[in-house]
């Protein structure tokens, strides 16, 4: 029987030897270096079993490498992204901030239709609020009522809940890409069998004020109001992006808002 690549005998003997490789090395051997014997042996197969070894060596090293760089890439991506989210997020909670020391500034009218303004209604905003009078100041404002005076503390109190449910209105007039309220109504009733808790509601429609001149002095910071609001829109729309396509999300609000 001879070897069908180098035609040597293949033989066992004592002193020397000639054996065909076997399926897998032949199948290296040819795999690795892009040849087609059907068989080799021990004569003309040393040195080609020797170049498929390290060939085969090389090629897993550069998998090794590649996917340890290809980790080092991702595990840099992971921590970008969340650098750049916990970024965004400080950014959320300062212009939270900003917004809402600036968030009365919103027009709200009782008015259905105010004069000269041309807009576009967006819905109807609602807020309420419940608060507790205490029996106490509930007698003392009936009885300083009575001289024609005022309890400071449930004035307050229903100034407070007032100035609550209108930013409430404000703020969700906000979020639908309102610019001002009209149409406001509030409404004050008792709430629980005590009389002891003071209930104020307040409605209105949320509109978007195409002639926002109109609003002269409140020009100015209503356009602030609607900048900050369409920055928050935007982290939020980026936080929300899942991490493919983050960064590319990420990087248009920086190139907006930032430049």
């Amino acid at each position: 029987m001879n070897c069908k690549n180098c035609d040597n005998e293949i033989k066992n003997g004592f002193i020397k030897s000639n054996n065909l490789y076997s399926n897998e090395a032949v199948e290296l051997i040819n795999n690795e270096l892009g040849l087609e014997a059907e068989t080799y042996c021990d004569a003309c197969g040393g040195e080609l079993l020797k170049k498929a070894k390290i060939s085969l060596e090389e090629k897993n090293n550069q998998i090794k490498k590649n996917r340890m760089l290809s980790e080092k890439e991702e595990n840099e991506r992971i921590n970008q992204i969340a650098k750049f989210k916990n970024e965004l997020t400080s950014d959320d909670y300062n212009l939270k901030q900003k917004l809402n020391k600036i968030i009365n500034h919103l027009p709200v009218l009782t008015t259905h239709t105010p004069y000269g303004w041309e807009y576009t209604s967006i819905g109807l905003v609602s807020g309420q609020t419940v608060t507790g009078t205490g029996l106490v100041s509930e007698v003392l404002s009936d009885f300083t009522d009575f001289f024609g005076a005022k309890s400071g503390s449930f004035t307050e109190k229903l100034e407070k809940s007032e100035e609550f449910v209108l930013n409430q209105l404000r703020a969700k007039a906000i979020t639908l890409g309102a610019n001002a309220i009209i149409a406001t109504d509030i409404d004050y009733g008792e709430a629980g069998g005590a009389k002891g808790m003071l209930m104020v509601c307040a409605a209105g429609t949320a509109i978007k004020l195409k002639n926002i001149e109109i609003l002269e002095d409140k020009k100015d910071i209503v356009e602030k109001i609607t900048s900050l609001r369409n920055e928050l829109n935007s982290i939020k729309d980026v936080l929300t992006e899942d991490n493919s396509s983050f960064v590319d999300k990420y990087n248009h609000h920086i190139k907006i808002y930032k430049n």
